[in-house]
């Protein structure tokens, strides 16, 4: 059942335009990084002062784009809040369940699915800048700023700096990758939720949009409490950057992904509950 699944998934439409939408930001930072005649990134949460040095900095730099985390937030809702709705929108769900297959173990597939590609979108985006950048500026060591955290905001000292060769620097960004991907679990989880109680794709969506979106809107009021703020589960979206701090930090990293983690219980049982006794007429 998996295997079909991811199948199905793979070869929609809506899947090869959500993982090409992943690609637009390494392919601008890239083509601004070429042709520029003096690139910088200064006022970008990965500001590298040479943007130059190796083609390593073209994703970090495309991934801590804001921008790119708007798409992404999309895109996983896309993922998502189709999974199910889009079933019982064309009729099929009811079917899909006259197989000896059980309520759980559908959703158990459709959101490993749905989790599989948005940690695939991801790693494309990434992929993508790092052919692009080391195909034109090689594979070189990586001089990044000093960064730091102050009242749970990364701080950047641009007149330090710290290396990293190469090797490294790959390893960050791996571990980057994934620690992107596992950020989105909330906002993946909340739209599967929606999406096992609508038959609407686009309000699943728009659902799971609006949830990531407030959450951001949320973090940045300066009036709520820190403590409250870092249960939010964007808060931690950029910490990775700390992967690059001397000496190493994890626990912003550590934390952003533990505060996932009962979103998904909670979205996870919601869905499971509610789809286990939903009436499927459609």
């Amino acid at each position: 059942m998996l295997r079909t699944e991811v199948r199905k998934q793979s070869f929609r439409l809506r899947t090869y335009v959500s993982l090409a939408s992943m690609c637009l930001m390494p392919m601008i930072i890239w083509l601004w990084i070429l042709f520029s005649k003096h690139p910088d990134f200064q006022g970008s949460p990965f500001p590298a002062p040479h943007p130059r040095q190796s083609g390593l900095v073209v994703p970090l730099v495309a991934m801590a784009n804001p921008t790119n985390y708007f798409v992404l937030v999309i895109v996983t809702a896309i993922f998502a809040g189709t999974s199910v709705s889009e079933e019982a929108a064309w009729g099929t769900l009811r079917y899909l369940l006259t197989r000896p297959v059980g309520r759980v173990r559908l959703l158990t597939v459709k959101l490993a699915v749905a989790a599989f590609l948005t940690l695939l979108a991801v790693a494309i985006a990434v992929v993508l800048g790092l052919v692009l950048g080391i195909a034109t500026h090689g594979l070189h060591a990586v001089t990044v700023p000093q960064f730091g955290l102050t009242h749970g905001k990364l701080t950047v000292n641009m007149a330090q700096g710290v290396s990293f060769s190469a090797g490294a620097t790959l390893m960050k960004i791996v571990d980057m990758t994934l620690f992107i991907g596992a950020s989105m679990a909330a906002i993946l989880a909340f739209s599967f939720w929606i999406s096992t109680m609508v038959d609407a794709p686009f309000g699943a969506v728009a659902a799971g949009f609006g949830f990531g979106l407030a959450s951001t809107i949320l973090d940045a009021v300066s009036v709520i409490p820190l403590g409250i703020r870092q249960l939010f589960p964007t808060h931690y979206w950029e910490m990775w950057i700390e992967l690059f701090a001397s000496p190493l930090r994890t626990t912003e990293v550590l934390q952003g992904v533990l505060v996932q983690i009962p979103y998904v219980l909670v979205f996870g049982f919601l869905a499971l509950r509610g789809f286990r006794t939903k009436d499927l007429t459609s």
